[in-house]
């Protein structure tokens, strides 16, 4: 991949390429955005839990709000937030063999 804003061969490391498979982003988006510099937010989630088996990557959206900042707790762990400092995403690599998946499921209805 080659950035012709910034004329640099653009190396994606295994954990980037690992960030950008739990959020779907594809080498020509994150080409777009490096060579345009602009950012594209989803838009109209709220609170969903997703886990990608191949990558083995949980990803628990909280929020629709656009993230700001990404603070690592650990090298598997990270947790996203929105400018007004509320958690927005967490991120968990390695997810089963961390322990983090499977997770309990418990279906019941409302009294």
């Amino acid at each position: 991949m080659f950035s012709l804003r910034f004329a640099r061969r653009i190396v994606v490391t295994d954990h980037a390429a690992k960030r950008m498979a739990a959020r779907h982003v594809s080498e020509a988006e994150l080409l777009a955005v490096i060579d345009t510099g602009e950012t594209r937010h989803a838009g109209g989630l709220t609170m969903r839990t997703t886990y990608y088996d191949k990558d083995d990557i949980l990803v628990i959206r909280l929020s629709d709000k656009p993230i700001v900042r990404e603070v690592s707790q650990d090298w598997n762990t990270h947790v996203s937030y929105a400018e007004d400092g509320t958690a927005v995403e967490i991120v968990v690599l390695d997810a089963r063999a961390s322990g983090a998946m499977p997770m309990e499921v418990n279906h019941a209805s409302a009294a």
